[in-house]
């Protein structure tokens, strides 16, 4: 990027892509500002294409001849899309698919933590093929447990029940029923915990983090 000025193409269309387009724009290094697919109110050129769709996505960057991307929504993580731009020479800010598990895959972001020895909850996690399994380990336990989708699946895939036996139902719902589609094919199961939930945001570099103020 050696221009004074550079092209920036932001992919996602929710709201916290419309806040990163807005301070974007302000930057005196934006010179042309791209959204893909973009909201009503966001700033810049809409772009109405398929973001999850790499090669959409790869064609719509050399079009716009974008001197950096910006990647927003976990479905385009999780496509592979940011891997598929970094592999054509792109400047991208956004994880890599592989990084992107700690948020797509609930089981891999558990067994990530247990490997750096960060506190997690006791949990375990099954398919369809363990269903029995998994309702041995629950009566077991004794205790009621969250069953939680392992994949995306829009803030709706995880639940809280009172009790052993509403979280066998909710397992059977999950790996027998499909009650969460291709997201829950796999489910983690785990112990129930109490108080304060915080989340903590940070930019990083691949080097340094600069976090965000606790929400």
């Amino acid at each position: 990027m050696s221009q004074l000025t550079h092209r920036v193409l932001v992919l996602g269309g929710g709201g916290r892509e419309h806040a990163i387009a807005w301070k974007v724009q302000q930057s005196p290094l934006c010179g042309e500002l791209f959204v893909a697919p973009g909201n009503a109110g966001t700033p810049g050129t809409a772009c109405a294409v398929d973001v999850t769709d790499a090669n959409t996505v790869l064609t719509l960057a050399r079009t716009v001849e974008a001197d950096l991307v910006i990647v927003g929504p976990e479905t385009i993580i999780a496509a592979g899309v940011t891997d598929a731009l970094v592999a054509a020479g792109f400047a991208v800010f956004g994880p890599s698919q592989a990084a992107g598990e700690l948020e797509t895959s609930k089981v891999a972001a558990r067994a990530f933590c247990e490997r750096h020895g960060i506190a997690v909850p006791i949990s375990r996690s099954f398919d369809a093929t363990q269903v029995d399994e998994a309702i041995e380990w629950v009566r077991d336990s004794g205790i009621a447990m969250v069953v939680k989708a392992d994949g995306l699946a829009a803030g709706k895939g995880v639940v809280v029940p009172d009790t052993v036996e509403e979280t066998i139902d909710a397992l059977r719902a999950a790996l027998i029923d499909g009650k969460f589609g291709l997201s829950g094919a796999k489910v983690l199961v785990e112990e129930m915990l109490f108080g304060e939930e915080v989340s903590l945001l940070a930019f990083c570099d691949g080097v340094r983090a600069v976090a965000m103020p606790p929400a």
